[in-house]
């Protein structure tokens, strides 16, 4: 509203259709992180837009384990991971950091996602599988993974033990 657009001049921009975003537009769905961006780019706003509060943008912040911003509408086809915001007390800035826990899948249920930017993924708990293409990289507690985001990729808990990481997205 504030860019005076209408969700058809978003979705032609984004690529999503009418419908998806006004499941999103009316919380009726939870979005994907890489569907935000693509809304994000549309608006031509950082993603952070999405999470951020409507207070100054302090040089910096500490969100405490009680202020963070937590996905908790599902859906059964959902993309497989909750995901909590980390910094959107600050509306300014270069990266959005998630904290993210995967669900166990079977690798026929993962759902790939390609955007612009790059993201950093840091292991915390449990085990997981990340696909880019044809490259498949069982990641554990402790390992890292970076990539450029723009290539399809997807990722799965495959442990049956909580999957937990840190996430970070920059675009």
């Amino acid at each position: 509203k504030k860019r005076g657009m209408t969700l058809a001049q978003v979705g032609e921009l984004s690529g999503l259709s009418v419908g998806l975003l006004s499941q999103i537009e009316n919380d009726g769905v939870i979005s994907p992180i890489p569907t935000l961006l693509a809304i994000a780019r549309a608006l031509e706003v950082k993603i952070n837009a999405f999470f951020q509060s409507d207070e100054d943008n302090p040089r910096v912040i500490v969100v405490r384990k009680d202020q963070k911003i937590v996905e908790s509408r599902r859906r059964p086809a959902d993309v497989g991971y909750h995901y909590s915001a980390l910094a959107h007390m600050r509306s300014d800035k270069m990266m959005e950091p998630f904290l993210v826990e995967f669900e166990q899948r079977s690798r026929e249920d993962m759902n790939f996602f390609s955007h612009q930017g790059e993201e950093f993924v840091y292991v915390i708990d449990g085990i997981i599988e990340f696909r880019s293409g044809d490259e498949n990289y069982i990641l554990e507690a402790g390992d890292s993974i970076y990539f450029d985001s723009d290539h399809p990729h997807a990722a799965r808990g495959i442990d049956t033990d909580p999957t937990k990481a840190l996430i970070v997205v920059a675009n």
